[in-house]
């Protein structure tokens, strides 16, 4: 499958090095995301260039499609979800299908590495003490294509009226916040636990030797390594109703998707849980 992606910039941190590099390092993260999806999108990107000590790079969907409602509760969709779906954007001409935010003083300093062929990456080329920027861009793209939600982190319960496709699969369990849904399930062996304070990552911030702490959605970047898809990021994707290259049990198809009202949608997403992190645990992980 193809993803292609256009790009419109916003160049708030003055940044002075090599843009068409850096869109061609996200469109090789979409690339990667294409091979685990079936079907081909179109998506317009807004690519915001900035400064930031509090995030490497943050990324979500610029739009949400309303599918479906369950006792006063909205079930949302995101619109990248739908243009994967139907091969056409849904965003009503009001905004990209995506919004990535990119903290380009890490770039700068060289603590995050581009990539001259996004085709061909190794550990090796970006060294131990640097941090592979398609690898973040990866994960953003995770987050922009639907693990993303409205839940109170601390508590993992819903803060109003609406919730994610990613929500709808959350319950509590007896040892806290789980993810139900069936694709995961089968190929975790059973419900994936979620680290309260950080719900739309996975992985452990007690247990440092969880596998999970490995995932390319873990919430930390890498240290000289390059990340890839997950089977289980994979499965999240299936549970969201993406048609994967795997086995999967799609429960929401795309012709429900392609039914959605499109007057039905929203423009805001909580951009603080959408966050590659490079905090101490990155330094030691």
């Amino acid at each position: 499958m193809s993803i292609e992606l256009s790009f419109d910039v916003h160049n708030t941190s003055s940044w002075t090095g090599n843009l068409a590099l850096l869109e061609q390092n996200i469109q090789g993260a979409a690339n990667l995301w294409g091979k685990v999806f079936v079907g081909s999108a179109k998506f317009s990107v807004t690519l915001n260039l900035v400064t930031s000590t509090q995030f490497l790079a943050s990324s979500g969907p610029s739009d949400f499609i309303l599918a479906g409602q369950s006792n006063g509760t909205n079930l949302w969709a995101s619109s990248t979800q739908y243009s994967l779906f139907t091969n056409s954007s849904q965003n009503d001409g009001r905004s990209a299908d995506l919004v990535v935010n990119v903290a380009t003083n890490y770039i700068q300093d060289g603590t995050v590495v581009l990539t001259n062929n996004p085709a061909v990456r190794s550990q090796a080329a970006i060294g131990a003490t640097h941090l592979d920027f398609i690898s973040i861009a990866e994960h953003e793209l995770g987050h922009a294509f639907g693990i993303f939600g409205w839940r109170d982190q601390s508590t993992g319960q819903l803060t109003g009226k609406d919730e994610s496709l990613f929500d709808s699969h959350l319950k509590m369990g007896t040892s806290g916040l789980i993810y139900t849904g069936e694709n995961v399930t089968a190929v975790y062996g059973a419900s994936l636990p979620l680290a309260m304070g950080d719900i739309y990552h996975l992985g452990s911030f007690t247990n440092a030797s969880d596998p999970l702490n490995t995932d390319l959605m873990n919430p930390f970047a890498h240290w000289g390594t390059v990340d890839s898809i997950s089977r289980l990021d994979a499965a999240i994707m299936a549970d969201l109703g993406y048609a994967t290259i795997y086995d999967d049990i799609l429960r929401l198809s795309p012709a429900s998707l392609r039914s959605m009202p499109v007057q039905a949608m929203m423009s805001s997403f909580p951009p603080e849980q959408m966050i590659r992190s490079m905090a101490a645990q990155a330094l030691i992980g």
